[in-house]
């Protein structure tokens, strides 16, 4: 099962009866995307600050996932408090249908609100008058709730609130508002970029609610794995970056005035071996290929989500034989020990009801043309991991 950290530093203990301009009470929610558990207990992970932190607040074990353990899904949890079930977010993005027998593709250029189905607490604290501020927070692009927005999506600088922008390009964080040389930057270039954002919106707004991500880990653990040299790397890095955080909450004069959180969306687990049923549907016939080797033709369709698969049945017409043909073709392979129907998806946390979305976008996901999670299995010498669903399922 994959974990994710948590730990706060609780500098604030009562409410005041008179607030002045020190006692208003601040939040910093951080996130490190893709930061294991174990590794902040690790003593090789060198990590100062968040130590510092957690030494001086509360630090809990690990913390489990909300299911399907993506960033977007788990990131819209943390500012919720309920699961995909209930706000929706399934995937980095909108689930797409092109038409029956056509490939599905999930589309990231969405608006919050039409990602997340229920009230965040960005929305609640805007609405009581609070300030609030976002620095790569996914789903919230437009979503009028956030006074400085640096958004988790594509043309993230195209989205940002204008005033913010300005600011970064004039004070020289941005070289410039275009989001093409954004996107050249490395993986910690954007995060350092994302950490001058922070600090300068703690420093000149003082928000009473700001989330932060910090994405480099989850790149680097992704191609490198976690305990890693590149992965202690760059969990030292993100110290770093939290660490400027916590200096400017500081020379902003409201540190001990805020609560800071520092957690995970999810962790990492190593696979040795990888199915591809995708190539499997394909064999059989329910895949088609193009000239350029993209899938132009899909009858059944597995959308990977990391850990994870989604199988999508596409075609209305022929829906049921093709589940008999999927199912035919993934019993008793090395490495699927378990089908799970949907009446089993409560087991992962799964979602249960179907959400349409104009255009043929899908928010969320029990229907009768879904297949089922397939349990991963594990052997002595190496881990298989796959799950079969139709818009629900779980990294196992």
């Amino acid at each position: 099962m994959r974990t994710r950290i948590i730990f706060a530093l609780l500098l604030c203990l009562t409410a005041p009866t008179v607030c002045s301009a020190a006692d208003i009470r601040h939040v910093v929610l951080v996130t490190i995307d893709g930061f294991p558990a174990r590794m902040f207990w690790d003593p090789k992970t060198p990590i100062p600050r968040l130590r510092q932190l957690a030494a001086a607040g509360t630090a809990a074990e690990g913390m489990r996932i909300s299911n399907p353990t993506l960033t977007w899904p788990n990131h819209t949890t943390l500012v919720t408090g309920v699961p995909a079930a209930k706000h929706t977010v399934l995937y980095n993005g909108i689930l797409q249908r092109a038409g029956p027998g056509l490939p599905v593709m999930v589309d990231p250029k969405r608006e919050k609100a039409e990602l997340v189905a229920v009230p965040t607490l960005f929305d609640e604290l805007h609405k009581a008058g609070l300030r609030t501020a976002a620095i790569n927070w996914p789903c919230t692009r437009n979503s009028g709730s956030i006074d400085d927005d640096f958004p988790d999506v594509p043309d993230t600088l195209l989205h940002t609130t204008a005033r913010l922008r300005q600011e970064l390009v004039t004070q020289g964080i941005l070289p410039d508002d275009k989001d093409v040389t954004f996107r050249a930057m490395t993986g910690p270039g954007r995060d350092e970029v994302w950490t001058k954002a922070a600090c300068h919106v703690i420093r000149t707004r003082r928000p009473n609610f700001l989330l932060f991500h910090l994405l480099n880990s989850d790149g680097t653990h992704h191609r490198y794995g976690a305990e890693s040299p590149a992965s202690y790397t760059a969990l030292a890095l993100a110290d770093v970056h939290v660490g400027r955080v916590l200096d400017a909450l500081d020379g902003a004069g409201i540190l001990m005035n805020t609560t800071v959180f520092v957690v995970s969306d999810h962790g990492f687990a190593t696979a040795t071996n990888v199915l591809q049923p995708n190539v499997l549907f394909r064999q059989a016939g329910l895949i088609e290929l193009g000239a350029t080797n993209q899938m132009t033709k899909a009858q059944a369709q597995v959308v990977s989500i990391g850990g994870a698969g989604m199988i999508y049945l596409t075609n209305p017409q022929t829906r049921d034989a093709d589940r008999k043909k999927v199912m035919e073709l993934l019993r008793d392979k090395e490495g699927v020990a378990d089908v799970i129907e949907p009446d089993r998806f409560a087991e992962l946390g799964a979602v249960k009801e179907i959400v349409s979305q104009d255009e043929g976008g899908l928010r969320a996901v029990e229907h009768s043309d879904a297949a089922e999670p397939v349990r991963e299995q594990r052997t002595k010498h190496h881990r298989r991991l796959f799950a079969r669903g139709g818009r629900s399922c779980s990294r196992l």
